[in-house]
């Protein structure tokens, strides 16, 4: 009986990883639809506001936020894939990085104004309860 090659071994691994580094690219593309699909949504929901309050612009800003960052981030996943040279690959984890902060921060600024838009609503007389997104 004949000892697997250590080296098989490893191409076997390098195979695996190129699969879940696909499957994570094809995860954030479609994280990027969804994340446009609710700004989309976010921004004409609160369109309909006739006096849009600082909670709405913030929760509104801070989709296009993440929005824009995970474009950013994806494109840096994107960039990563396959073999690109060092160069390449560093401006992709960049990219990748960017996009995170940026998401981070929208998130942020999003929990605030979801923070200001609950409180608008409670001092309203009568209460007006409206969808947070």
């Amino acid at each position: 009986m004949e000892k697997p090659n250590r080296d098989d071994k490893y191409a076997h691994s390098e195979d695996l990883k190129v699969n879940f580094e696909e499957l994570i690219a094809a995860g954030n593309s479609l994280k990027t639809i969804g994340q446009i699909m609710e700004l989309i949504g976010a921004a004409n929901l609160f369109s309909l506001n006739e006096r849009p309050t600082p909670g709405d612009k913030q929760v509104v800003s801070g989709i296009a936020l993440q929005t824009i960052g995970q474009i950013i981030q994806t494109t840096g996943i994107f960039q990563q894939l396959g073999e690109p040279s060092d160069e390449v690959m560093l401006q992709g984890q960049k990219n990748e990085i960017t996009g995170t902060s940026l998401k981070t921060a929208g998130y942020g600024l999003e929990t605030a104004g979801g923070i200001n838009l609950f409180n608008e609503e409670q001092e309203s007389v009568p209460p007006s309860l409206n969808f947070i997104p």
